[in-house]
């Protein structure tokens, strides 16, 4: 990378004591061939420098590492996302009775404000394809005791019941395979 100062023409100090807010003319150089490859422009000293230290810090980068796989339901497909750039947890509409997993529901709360005892379906992968590593919280909000059942050939690993054990209870489940599940959380 060539880099000088927009100000004076001086050399990048390449971890001198630069100004932070001083401005340096950057190309990008292609390293088989030497050419610049695209335009320059103009970064400060700060940006140089971070950029030096990421390419100091390892000489593989995997672009997938740490990225989440969600469910995207403005664009109805799979992606992957940094936690940093999740969005806050959606809370869903009271539901009054019993209730099925839908996709939308993925990495938000579910709630059951039923005043009599209900059941939360979790549906196999063939009728609601979440992705692995989708996280759902279930909130019983109602005084009807919420009960979370497996769909047909779903099996999920709880460590007691699958009961919410008390109002405003709070039960995750988590997508580890196709068809299983991870439940925790206030159970009996």
């Amino acid at each position: 990378m060539a880099n000088e100062k927009l100000t004076d023409k001086a050399a990048f100090p390449g971890g001198g004591s630069a100004q932070a807010t001083d401005l340096y003319h950057s190309v990008v150089v292609n390293d088989s061939t030497g050419s610049a490859a695209g335009t320059s422009t103009k970064q400060t000293y700060q940006q140089l420098q971070n950029g030096v230290n990421l390419l100091t810090e390892g000489n593989t980068l995997d672009p997938d590492a740490d990225f989440i796989p969600v469910y995207d339901t403005s664009g109805s497909a799979t992606v992957k996302v940094h936690p940093q750039f999740l969005k806050p947890w959606s809370i869903g509409s009271n539901n009054a009775s019993h209730y099925t997993l839908v996709i939308g529901d993925s990495g938000g709360v579910v709630r059951q404000a039923s005043a009599s005892a209900n059941n939360l379906t979790i549906p196999p992968n063939s009728s609601v394809a979440f992705p692995i590593g989708t996280e759902i919280k279930i909130l019983q909000s109602g005084a009807g005791q919420t009960t979370l059942v497996a769909g047909t050939g779903v099996t999920v690993v709880k460590p007691s019941a699958l009961t919410i054990n008390a109002r405003y209870g709070v039960a995750t489940i988590i997508k580890i395979l196709a068809d299983a599940w991870i439940c925790t959380g206030d159970l009996d």
